[in-house]
């Protein structure tokens, strides 16, 4: 693999890919999808013999069984009565684009191991209320890093090394544009130049410094299961938990906080104690490298 990622890097100076990536950032970010891919085309593919081919530093993760995921979404003040439908993905009709996500494509974006990161993504302020679930992984999930690890030296020449962080810190860049026009690039870099064969993405949180999104296809949905939800909102930042909600072939929602010995309790407690239980089951990480990919020019 080295060998082809040299002979990648082979075709095209520091300065000519610098060069290609600055004229670039000077377009501004108001593309159509089609528009935004072929541009960068342009950018990543460097030509190898008649192929379009392009090389990064990434990361693949595994997230093993018994880890938490967090989700938030915003609900009405006065809405109790919740449907299974509540606790996954919105329906298609009304899904606009996200940062991995087409319009009218639902795919389930969660967080790792802590609720605050996909609060602040839901940009959720004091006094609104809101459903915060929290999944466990009842399967290995494996997903493909944008923007995170790729630290390690891959025993390439100087020269080579320099320009894959070059298009490393480009993508990198890109995923943390914090402007809804630039979801269209975070929408080709992820779902053409990121196609690889995972069960999702993930990427770091604009909204929450040091925080991480996972962006889950759908196909691996039966890969988790709700092990809690609750109905909050903030005070002072702070998460208040209102209800506490037992999903399973029913619905139970529980405000018995006042009996220390309820189900509100045992609940809270029992996502508590989990996360204690499993706190080293939750993510391993193996690093990928220096992934490939061939697109046609």
């Amino acid at each position: 693999m080295n060998e082809i990622i040299e002979k990648i890097f082979e075709t095209i100076s520091i300065k000519d890919l610098k060069e290609r990536i600055d004229n670039f950032e000077k377009l501004g970010v108001d593309f159509e999808y089609e528009e935004a891919f072929n541009i960068l085309k342009k950018v990543f593919l460097l030509d190898v013999e008649g192929w379009g081919i392009s090389a990064f530093k990434s990361e693949s993760r595994e997230y093993k069984e018994g880890g938490i995921f967090y989700r938030a979404r915003r609900m009405n003040r006065e809405r109790i009565e919740l449907t299974h439908n509540d606790f996954w993905e919105a329906p298609a009709e009304v899904v606009p684009r996200g940062r991995i996500n087409k319009p009218m494509e639902p795919l389930l974006y969660l967080s790792p191991r802590e609720p605050y990161t996909p609060i602040r993504e839901t940009h959720i302020k004091n006094g609104i209320p809101f459903l915060l679930v929290a999944y466990e992984a009842i399967a290995r999930i494996n997903v493909f890093g944008i923007g995170v690890g790729g630290g390690g030296e891959g025993g390439f020449s100087l020269d080579t090394e320099k320009k894959l962080d070059i298009v490393t810190e480009f993508i990198k860049r890109i995923f943390m544009k914090n402007d809804d026009k630039a979801y269209v690039l975070t929408n080709v870099i992820s779902q053409e130049v990121c196609k690889f064969d995972y069960d999702g993405w993930v990427y770091p949180s604009v909204a929450n410094d040091g925080g991480e999104n996972l962006c889950l296809k759908l196909t691996a949905k039966e890969k988790l299961r709700v092990h809690a939800a609750f109905l909050c909102q903030l005070e002072d930042g702070n998460i208040r938990t209102t209800h506490a909600i037992e999903v399973s072939e029913e619905i139970l929602v529980y405000d018995d906080w006042e009996d220390s010995e309820g189900s509100a309790h045992q609940i809270f407690g029992s996502l508590l104690n989990h996360n204690r239980d499993n706190s080293s089951e939750i993510e391993t990480r193996e690093d990928i490298g220096f992934p490939v990919n061939v697109l046609r020019p």
